[in-house]
């Protein structure tokens, strides 16, 4: 039997190992128009430790930029705010997903197209890295029944 390239690339992205007490699922970035300059990539982070994990910094060697952002309401407007740092609960996750705390991607060096994989570089506190494979998804699409989000 023969499995896909995008599909390997998925199973690869999906579980990752766990290094220095993170697990990471499912790490996408939704498909966009070439003409698009920001990507917001998504994923679920598992802390396997007894202690919080801070990651402080995330960067793409396929991007120029990346940011930590989560999405708040404030006077009835979704914004999203940049965060110095994203704390992965002891024993516990969080999800990086539309409406909430997610990645974002600025200035891709190339075009990506679905089927693409994405390496992203996660920093913890104390400077230890970790890579992440996300593959580039042509399904995922944002909810619709969130306002337009504003910077």
């Amino acid at each position: 039997m023969r499995i896909s390239l995008a599909l390997m690339l998925l199973l690869l992205g999906t579980i990752a190992q766990a290094k220095h007490g993170l697990v990471i699922h499912d790490a996408i970035i939704p498909a966009a128009p070439p003409s698009m300059t920001v990507r917001g990539a998504f994923m679920t982070i598992e802390n396997t430790t007894a202690m919080d994990i801070r990651i402080t910094k995330i960067r793409s060697p396929q991007f120029a930029s990346a940011e930590i952002h989560q999405t708040v309401l404030q006077d009835n407007v979704y914004k999203m705010i940049k965060q110095d740092v994203l704390i992965v609960p002891a024993k516990g996750k969080i999800e990086l997903k539309h409406g909430g705390y997610h990645l974002m991607l600025f200035d891709p060096k190339t075009p990506l197209q679905p089927g693409d994989s994405v390496t992203l570089v996660l920093t913890v506190e104390g400077g230890k890295t970790h890579k992440v494979k996300a593959l580039v998804m042509a399904d995922e699409s944002p909810d619709e029944s969130l306002p337009v989000h504003q910077h």
